[in-house]
């Protein structure tokens, strides 16, 4: 099969292509610009066009497109019109995971892609047969392992409803929260989605302490820090790291110490934990696999230095996220400035009191311009008017001047929030550098 992916350099879309590839399918795709995603896809001999191709367009069997792509566009547009075999990235992913005999699904508002690649890490060293499809970059994995047939782990994406199309044997939901209310309208339908996933599945986990969560009325295994089938004891929050004892029915089953940051990585490993626990894999083997996960690409990732200033990358861009980064970075490090790109107009305007909220305490705040993605510009929504809200924050719409200001600052570690192209431009300016 000749298989065309429209947008083939995004982090779902580029692991698919991969995977589908090394099963034998012809594949070529296009994408608005180069990124990493796409170099590796080119390395390994697939044809992409930059800015699209019609040619392509019409010789392939089906044409994959995933949901941030835009009506408009002429690819998507001329296979339309050509009564041409068109699918989206999540039923694809839904596809490929029918041909396996047990599937993994792991959702939530924050934490999918730390949660699913420790999972993948927990499979490996227990000597599953697995392939993970992860929504980041694992440091060992990149974002698809593919070590076996027999399960295929994935984490679920609620974005324009993509949950719907996952059947799991094993569903994981790590936290309902408001995001993607672009896309919901309201925090019920989109708690209703989560709640319709999990039905689905044979084997059901979820976060007990999550306030909606802990209303699902189904059968599921409950994790939390002080109550559910496993739970904390003597949690430890250290600048280096965090310990605590992983206990069920007040029996300790581990010890855990980690360089993972935070509460929300309590919770994450709790989660990976809960899966390996109830597939019955060696606690040995459960443990060696959270301490074998080296992080994820953009999740606490330090990026560099500009003079005595480190540069710490986070993908953090929910308020919930930023609020559990922020405390989880002040407690590590004492001289903290932040950087925030604001992801997307509509989650900036739905969510506008949230990120004043949980910014407004830092005293060296510096916003940059909005993400847009997929979106047109809504000054409502606009990292300009949140930055006027936020008396302490400094706007930047140049990223030479920004980068210039980071220059200045002396001893001081640089945290920079957000899942925009920011990080790409202060990658390239570190580069240009050294």
């Amino acid at each position: 099969m000749y298989i065309h992916f429209i947008g083939i350099g995004g982090i779902s879309m580029s692991a698919l292509a991969k995977y589908v590839f090394s099963r034998g399918a012809s594949v070529t795709g296009s994408d608005k610009t180069i990124n990493q995603n796409v170099c590796e896809l080119l390395n390994l001999g697939i044809e992409i066009s930059i800015g699209g191709s019609l040619s392509l367009v019409e010789k392939a069997d089906l044409i994959v497109v995933n949901s941030a792509i835009p009506e408009n566009n002429a690819e998507l547009n001329y296979a339309l019109s050509h009564s041409l075999k068109v699918i989206t990235r999540a039923r694809l992913l839904k596809e490929i995971s029918n041909a396996f005999p047990y599937k993994i699904g792991v959702s939530g508002s924050h934490g999918k892609t730390t949660v699913t690649s420790i999972i993948a890490h927990v499979l490996d060293k227990s000597k599953k047969n697995f392939t993970a499809h992860i929504g980041g970059l694992d440091f060992d994995y990149g974002n698809i392992a593919m070590k076996g047939n027999d399960v295929f782990l994935s984490e679920v994406c609620e974005y324009k409803r993509n949950i719907e199309k996952f059947d799991a044997d094993l569903a994981i939901a790590l936290n309902i929260d408001n995001d993607h209310l672009d896309s919901y309208g309201t925090i019920e339908n989109l708690s209703q989605a989560f709640f319709s996933f999990l039905n689905k599945a044979k084997t059901r986990i979820i976060n007990f302490d999550n306030e909606i969560l802990k209303n699902y009325n189904g059968e599921a295994f409950k994790f939390g820090l002080n109550r559910g089938d496993i739970y904390t004891e003597n949690i430890d929050y250290q600048r280096q790291f965090t310990s605590f004892s992983i206990m069920k029915n007040s029996k300790e089953l581990c010890k855990i110490k980690t360089a993972l940051l935070g509460e929300y990585s309590v919770y994450n490993i709790l989660a990976a934990f809960s899966v390996g626990y109830l597939l019955g894999l060696d606690l040995s083997n459960i443990v060696d696999g959270i301490n074998d996960f080296k992080g994820i690409k953009r999740r606490n990732e330090t990026i560099g230095r500009v003079e005595s200033n480190i540069l710490i990358a986070d993908y953090a861009h929910h308020p919930r996220e930023i609020k559990q980064a922020l405390d989880a970075y002040h407690n590590k490090y004492e001289d903290l400035v932040v950087i925030f790109q604001p992801h997307t107009y509509s989650r900036t305007r739905i969510l506008k009191n949230d990120f004043i909220k949980y910014l407004k305490g830092e005293k060296d705040l510096y916003i940059f311009k909005t993400y847009a993605a997929r979106e047109d510009y809504d000054y409502s929504g606009s990292a300009e008017n949140l930055a006027k809200e936020l008396i302490n924050a400094k706007y930047y719409d140049n990223i030479d001047e920004l980068f210039a200001d980071i220059k200045k600052l002396s001893n001081k570690t640089v945290l920079i929030l957000g899942a925009g192209d920011l990080y790409d431009m202060i990658k390239e300016m570190l580069d240009a550098e050294f």
